[in-house]
């Protein structure tokens, strides 16, 4: 097997001494990796200050132990992505990014070294608005720090990213993607600073990552529209990871998102958590007018994007949040589909009660629960968060759903604020609800 060509970036200009501007010596390293057949961009230890750079085809980028790739502080060095493969106008916040890579395969970046995107600099850190610091500038605030757009066979290990001002990765519309290995940490105080979001992507595998973020850690999507073509996001496995978030530790689907299916979380901790695992569609039916029916089974790209989330399991994952499961479609919501759901074998402590709501259109539909041990704490910022939630029951809220089963349930603690009055279970406008093999530690006595 022939070696990995090797193109040292301090040997073509780069100085590393955290004063200097690295962009163009990177940059003409992976542009010449590229062009000769692909190879290794060597990044050794010392502290390269960068501006945007646009990795290609081919190249890993490979971070040494102690090299630390720093982006620019100043948002005016910041450009927008233009392409005709994307809609500039659905792209969250802007299309300003670090690292892009469009249309481009067998990409990498490796090695024990660090991206740091300066996130708090695009805040103003003096200053909290509720959980968050105040953005000074949302429009030229990058919108992203690594953006993959229609790419193939990416492979992200043992590289740590910190700061990053918002998303800390968007892959949009990639497949054969593995995270392995990789450290992300953004500061509990960023609104937006996500983790990995994985948009309308296919083969997908994020296995022993360690993931601590302002925003959501995790997050499958299905923004179409900003793709100008119709992708699912699908054959997702998440495996062996630690989470923390000051929002949501995974999340699955959010506004006018299109279909996400077929996807596994297992073996996960999350601690110190707003929330654990959520599926939100705050899609509100006025968007929906006659495209209704072109989101069905074979979607057109008509601009309004209806969700389907279906077939996702969650299994052997411990949840220490303020509320570990939110399941919530707003009641103005549109969606075709949110089934076939299973959680298995899960350890769950928090202060407020699990979620799972559908609304009149649309019911949430065989969801199955089993194995699940249920604490309930009392302190409200036990987990480090303290936004007021409004559930009432103790345990779990089940308002418009069809055919959800639970067996084999331990529930135990009590939220003395709740009242003796509050239910384990609280159900509304449902109908087949199974609950079998239930075990009640509560003190409340009128559900003993």
């Amino acid at each position: 097997m022939q070696e990995q060509r090797i193109y040292d970036i301090r040997e073509l200009g780069a100085l590393g001494d955290g004063r200097a501007d690295d962009t163009e010596a990177i940059q003409n390293a992976i542009d010449l990796c590229n062009s000769e057949g692909g190879g290794k961009v060597l990044c050794p230890a010392g502290i390269y200050s960068i501006r945007p750079l646009v990795l290609r085809s081919d190249v890993n980028l490979h971070l040494e132990e102690n090299a630390l790739l720093r982006g620019s502080a100043n948002p005016e060095h910041y450009p927008n992505w233009k392409s005709r493969n994307i809609n500039a106008d659905h792209i969250p916040y802007n299309s300003r990014y670090l690292i892009v890579a469009e249309n481009e395969r067998d990409i990498s970046i490796t090695g024990k070294g660090v991206i740091n995107g300066q996130g708090p600099a695009h805040y103003d850190t003096f200053k909290k608005d509720g959980l968050f610091w105040p953005i000074k500038d949302r429009a030229t605030r990058p919108g992203r720090m690594i953006w993959f757009i229609r790419c193939q066979n990416i492979h992200i290990e043992e590289t740590t990213f910190t700061e990053s001002p918002a998303w800390t990765f968007w892959m949009m519309g990639c497949e054969n993607v593995t995270f392995h290995k990789v450290t992300i940490k953004t500061p509990y105080e960023e609104i937006n600073a996500d983790g990995i979001d994985i948009d309308c992507c296919r083969n997908v595998r994020i296995s022993h990552c360690n993931i601590k973020t302002g925003d959501d850690c995790i997050i499958l999507r299905g923004i179409n529209r900003a793709l100008k073509e119709t992708r699912f996001c699908e054959q997702v496995t998440v495996e062996n990871c630690t989470l923390e978030s000051n929002c949501n530790a995974i999340r699955v689907g959010y506004v006018r998102d299109g279909t996400i299916r077929n996807a596994t979380f297992s073996n996960i901790s999350i601690s110190n958590s707003r929330r654990g695992i959520i599926c939100q569609i705050p899609t509100a039916k006025v968007l929906l007018p006659a495209a209704e029916m072109d989101y069905l089974d074979a979607p057109k790209q008509t601009g309004i994007s209806v969700p389907v989330i279906e077939n996702i399991r969650f299994q052997n994952i411990s949840v220490k949040a303020q509320q570990p499961i939110w399941f919530y479609l707003d009641d103005a919501a549109m969606a075709h589909r949110v089934a076939n759901i299973r959680f298995e074998n899960l350890v769950l402590e928090g202060s407020t009660a699990n979620v799972f709501k559908g609304n009149k259109q649309t019911h949430l539909e065989n969801f199955s629960l089993h194995n699940i041990q249920l604490v309930i704490r009392n302190e409200k910022t036990f987990w480090g968060s303290s936004a007021d939630l409004p559930e009432s029951a103790l345990g779990f809220e089940v308002v418009h759903c069809r055919n959800l089963q639970a067996s084999n349930f331990i529930v135990e603690g009590q939220n003395e604020t709740k009242g003796v009055e509050a239910p384990v279970f609280q159900i509304q406008r449902s109908s087949e609800i199974y609950i079998s093999q239930l075990i009640n530690r509560t003190p409340n006595p009128d559900t003993n």
